[in-house]
């Protein structure tokens, strides 16, 4: 049977020799049909660019956009590349996720350490999986940002999202 665990393993350690990029698929997120070849666009017309992300749109179990109040906010009004250091300030600043979600991104592959991905144990001092990996990126490029949503990211109790330590997490 195929648990949990064996799901963040193959993760970490996924490796198709021949992608140029990396998307991630969480089980319960979905893309917008158009995504994918979008970044890839993105990619292709701004080289400087080391990771791709877009506003996503929250939605309940089934599938149903939450209401506007909790929504993420709406970080920019147009398709923007931002300098990765001034995002890396502002998340760190901030404390906040502006990249989003693992579902939310393309990756270049070719920037992944040795292919494993290292979402959660990346900064086992902290539960925040996704912003080291994040930071990591953006010290390589900029990001590039699509304001309208491309994801669709599920809320339910067990997002991590959810959970009273998710910033402060005890190691």
């Amino acid at each position: 049977e195929f648990t949990y665990q064996d799901n963040w393993e193959r993760l970490r350690t996924y490796d198709n020799p021949d992608a140029e990029y990396v998307g991630w698929l969480m089980d319960d997120d979905f893309y917008l049909p158009e995504k994918t070849s979008r970044m890839v666009e993105a990619y292709r017309t701004h080289p400087e660019v080391s990771l791709v992300t877009s506003y996503r749109v929250f939605v309940d179990e089934q599938g149903n956009p939450l209401p506007k109040e909790r929504q993420p906010e709406v970080f920019a009004k147009e398709n923007t590349v931002y300098t990765g250091q001034s995002i890396g300030r502002i998340t760190l600043m901030g404390i906040v996720n502006v990249v989003g979600e693992p579902s939310t991104t393309l990756m270049k592959k070719s920037l992944i350490d040795n292919h494993r991905y290292n979402w959660i144990e990346l900064e086992p001092a902290y539960d925040c999986g996704d912003i080291p990996k994040w930071l990591y990126f953006l010290q390589k490029g900029d990001l590039f940002y699509f304001a309208e949503p491309l994801t669709y990211f599920r809320m339910h109790g067990d997002n991590e999202e959810n959970k009273p330590e998710f910033f402060v997490g005890m190691a």
